[in-house]
């Protein structure tokens, strides 16, 4: 049997229109410029994607300046442009360098995907708890 040890746990979070979700809150760093935003861990997302207000609170007046990406969703084509910022979970001290979309419009809710967050946190979910565990990648 293998055991993992977690040593951050986050409580699912209300989110509007969406109910209790897996989220959690994160710090983003542009330059001298950081926002606070509450984002949901998503596993059908390829990537990390905030809503345009996020942007405007990190200093990027115009998020078409980024590398445009084109996505299909179930919502259908989905367009949106990613920036070099800085991130961190909230209750934790390490911070890490990684491309995170903005859409050009405001959108219900914020989404962190496999790209960013999978690839450098090992996740366990306790649906019946409503908690999530991480660890961090070795």
């Amino acid at each position: 049997m293998v055991t993992v040890n977690y040593p951050l746990t986050f409580e699912y979070r209300h989110i509007p229109n969406a109910g209790l979700q897996p989220a959690v809150e994160v710090l983003l760093t542009n330059g001298e410029r950081t926002a606070r935003a509450v984002a949901i861990l998503d596993s059908g997302a390829t990537h990390t994607v905030f809503s345009c207000e996020i942007a405007e609170l990190l200093g990027i007046e115009d998020v078409t300046t980024g590398n445009r990406v084109s996505t299909s969703t179930f919502g259908g084509p989905f367009v949106f442009y990613l920036f070099d910022l800085h991130i961190r979970l909230s209750g934790d001290d390490r911070d890490f360098s990684a491309q995170i979309g903005f859409s050009p419009g405001r959108t219900p809710r914020n989404i962190l995907g496999r790209i960013l967050f999978f690839s450098r946190f090992e996740v366990g979910f306790r649906e019946t708890r409503q908690r999530m565990n991480l660890r961090l990648e070795e």
